[in-house]
C-alpha cells in the first residue's frame, strides 16, 4: 500500500456572479498520483453555489484532512487557515466533521473574495480518446475560434493542457481565460475546425471502425453569460 506524505490542493474558481451557478456549490475535481514520491495532487475548480452565505468574515469555509497544502488560484481570491473550532457548518470538499468521525483530524480553511474575484472568466473545453496519442492529435490539429460581443479570437492554440488519463482512456482540456468583462450580459461563441481527419478511437455506432471527424468544423456553439456588478 502507498502511504501519501503529503498533499497538494489548488482551488480554481469559478465565482457566483461570473458562472452559472446552481442551488449547490459544484466541484469540477481531477487528481495526479505519483506513487514513486507518495504524493497526489488535486485540481478542484469551484463554483459557489449563487446563493451560498458569506460567513462572519465575508468569506466561505471548507475543510480539509489536517497536513495538506492549499493554494488558490482563481483571480482576486485569497486563502487562510480558519483558527476557529471546525464544525459541520463549512462548504466541504472531502469530508465534514460529521461525516470523516472524531478520530480524523480536519483543518478549516476560508476563502475570501477581493474586488476582481471572478475575473477572468475562463472557458473550459475537453476532447476524450482512447490514447494520449490521440487526445494530443486532436489538439494539434484543432483551429479554436472564440467570439466576444462580436470580437473575434483567433490561434488559440497555446491554452490546450497536456493530455491525461481519464476513465477509458485519456482527456485533454483547452482553457482560455477571457478579457475582463463589464457587468451586462456577453455572448460568447466558440467554433472548433479540423484541418485533417482525426479519431478519438472511440466506437460510437459500433460499426466496427474508430469514429472520425473532420476535416471542417466539429463543433460550434454559444452561451449568454451574465456578469453581475
Amino acid at each position: 500500500m502507498t502511504r501519501l506524505r503529503m498533499l497538494s490542493l489548488a482551488l480554481l474558481l469559478a465565482s457566483p456572479a461570473a458562472a452559472a451557478a446552481g442551488p449547490a456549490t459544484h466541484h469540477d475535481i481531477q487528481a495526479r498520483l505519483d506513487p514513486g514520491s507518495g504524493t497526489i495532487e488535486v485540481v478542484d475548480r469551484v463554483t459557489l453555489a449563487r446563493d451560498l452565505t458569506p460567513d462572519e468574515a465575508g468569506g466561505y469555509r471548507f475543510l480539509l484532512h489536517a497536513g495538506m497544502a492549499p493554494e488558490v488560484e482563481g483571480a482576486g481570491w485569497s486563502l487562510e487557515r480558519v483558527a476557529e473550532v471546525v464544525d459541520a457548518a463549512f462548504v466541504c470538499i472531502n469530508a465534514t466533521s460529521e461525516t470523516a468521525g472524531g478520530e480524523v483530524p480536519l483543518e478549516g480553511w476560508r476563502l475570501l473574495a477581493g474586488g476582481d474575484a471572478g475575473q477572468p472568466v475562463v472557458l473550459h473545453w475537453t476532447w476524450f480518446a482512447t490514447t494520449a496519442k490521440l487526445a494530443q492529435s486532436f489538439a494539434s490539429l484543432a483551429e479554436m475560434t472564440v467570439t466576444i460581443d462580436g470580437q473575434q479570437f483567433s490561434e488559440l492554440g497555446e491554452y490546450w493542457g497536456e493530455p491525461g488519463p481519464y476513465p477509458g482512456g485519456s482527456a485533454i482540456q483547452w482553457n482560455l481565460p477571457l478579457p475582463a468583462l463589464e457587468p451586462g450580459v456577453h455572448r460568447i461563441e466558440t467554433t472548433i475546425e479540423l484541418s485533417e481527419q482525426v479519431t478519438d478511437g472511440f466506437d460510437g455506432n459500433q460499426d466496427g471502425t474508430p469514429d472520425g471527424y473532420g476535416p471542417g468544423q466539429v463543433f460550434g456553439g454559444w452561451v449568454e453569460l451574465q456578469v453581475e456588478d
